[in-house]
């Protein structure tokens, strides 16, 4: 009989060697695979069809690792040098991650609801940049949008003593760490002067001992009237009137209160010593006259021009007042910088106000939105800070590269950089409304003082008494987002 067959037993002989080699893979992922075959025999007088079942293993290649991306949301304008530098390397050190930024555009007026808006719509990325200033990073630590990291730190080893210890207080809500301190300033607690004015008239300059009735006198000696007419020409001094009014203020309180109690529950505006304070700017408005009038300061830039001898400002005034002149290819000027003058509380007005990095409570990869953030607010993400207009980092060695170490903003990098360290080292503590209507609060107080400095109103008892019902008022709603 002649047969043509293709037997159960070679198949299976072929499997054994099929597994051997397998075997010899060692770790190489394998799958096993039920192949059906069929035994055909063949004779004369009939065809026998069998079906049998054999195992095959299929070797895979390894599966690679899955690709993380990390979305960080900031404000539009706010990347500089920073975030396109930090970004980048992030990705090459970590290639299996992938980090973009989403710009907001709009400023605090669509970034804060934006941000809002995608938690609730689980729309949201992993990482966001945050302000106490604008208190919304108060405001979604309360509403859980973005994550405690008291764990990750811990876990990473993060180093908090390099970071002003204000800034690193101020970036927790009710005692959790909710966010790295990114960009750290006292508040505008420096006192900006134009020293071709000091030096033209041998007037001595703004020391670090000077009280605010030293400033007083020499913004008196600045203010002249024109000769013809009888025209204010000059003006001694600008202060804040907004909502880093309080600075002044806390040069009479220091850091028992100023607008506000320490807990954020009680409005201060007609407490004794913060009557005082704005007292004080009444009659340098209205009584010494020495402040510009709305109208006066719409009549061109005072500084430049040498009609204005001093303003309190920020980390930002000297490096903003150097950059436009760069722009304008003109240095009518030499100016330099001071702490704003200690008042009766022996203290300089300021408060530690930072920029902060947080995680997003709903991100699934918060190790890696972590690592992202941290790796922004080293000694170099700080320095990249100070390179984009003068305001570095909550660390003081952020000003030590020499990249920020020359004449970038000022005649004297350094020394200025030295000034802004030792006002950051001693900045008081922040306070906030604790119910996180900061920016209701902040409108109130504006709007309702404004007219003391317009002289359309006196500091009477009276006044100060309604104005502070009002802010009261504001103070008793419940939390923002929860009523």
């Amino acid at each position: 009989m002649n047969l043509k067959v293709l037997s159960r037993r070679s198949f299976l002989k072929s499997a054994a060697l099929s597994l051997g080699v397998a075997a010899l893979a060692g770790c190489t992922p394998q799958v096993v695979e039920k192949v059906v075959k069929e035994t055909v025999v063949v004779t004369q007088e009939k065809v026998v069809q069998q079906t049998v079942q054999v195992e095959k293993v299929v070797t895979s290649a390894p599966a690679g690792p899955q690709m993380i991306t990390i979305r960080y949301h900031l404000r539009a304008g706010d990347e500089g040098l920073l975030w396109p530098a930090k970004v980048s390397a992030f990705n090459t050190a970590n290639p299996n991650i992938k980090a973009v930024i989403e710009p907001v555009p709009g400023g605090d007026v669509e970034y804060v609801p934006k941000i809002m808006a995608m938690h609730a719509a689980g729309t949201i990325g992993d990482a966001m940049w945050t302000s106490i200033g604008s208190v919304n990073h108060y405001q979604y630590a309360n509403m859980g949008i973005i994550a405690p990291l008291d764990d990750l730190i811990a876990s990473a080893n993060f180093d908090s003593k390099p970071y002003f210890k204000g800034a690193w207080e101020s970036s927790k809500y009710n005692g959790k760490q909710f966010g790295l301190p990114l960009l750290a300033h006292p508040g505008a607690a420096m006192l900006l002067y134009n020293k071709t004015m000091f030096e033209k008239d041998g007037a001595p300059l703004p020391r670090d001992d000077w009280k605010l009735d030293d400033m007083l006198e020499a913004a008196k000696h600045f203010t002249r009237a024109s000769q013809q007419g009888g025209r204010t020409d000059s003006w001694g001094f600008l202060p804040f009137t907004g909502r880093l009014i309080v600075m002044l203020v806390r040069c009479f309180t220091g850091y028992d209160g100023d607008i506000i109690s320490p807990d954020g529950k009680k409005a201060m505006i007609n407490a004794p010593k913060t009557k005082e304070a704005l007292s004080w700017l009444y009659d340098a408005y209205n009584k010494h006259k020495v402040c510009p009038t709305p109208e006066a300061q719409q009549s061109g830039d005072l500084f430049q021009t040498s009609r204005l001898a001093m303003q309190q400002t920020g980390c930002w005034g000297g490096p903003g007042l150097q950059n436009a002149m760069k722009a304008k290819g003109d240095f009518p000027i030499q100016w330099w910088l001071a702490a704003l003058p200690l008042g009766p509380s022996g203290k300089i007005g300021s408060h530690a106000e930072v920029d902060c990095v947080c995680v997003a409570s709903k991100s699934q990869h918060k190790p890696e939105a972590f690592a992202l953030i941290a790796s922004a607010v080293d000694k170099e993400g700080g320095t990249l800070l100070a390179m984009n207009f003068g305001c570095g980092g909550a660390r003081a060695d952020s000003y030590d590269d020499p990249r920020v170490q020359g004449t970038l903003f000022s005649s004297n990098d350094k020394e200025m950089f030295a000034i802004y360290n030792k006002i950051n080292a001693s900045a008081g503590p922040y306070f906030y409304p604790a119910n996180l209507r900061g920016q209701e609060a902040f409108q109130i107080y504006q709007q309702n003082l404004d007219p003391l400095w317009l002289g359309k109103a006196e500091p009477t008892d009276a006044f100060f008494d309604d104005v502070n019902k009002q802010l009261q008022a504001v103070l008793d709603k419940p939390i923002a987002g929860q009523g």
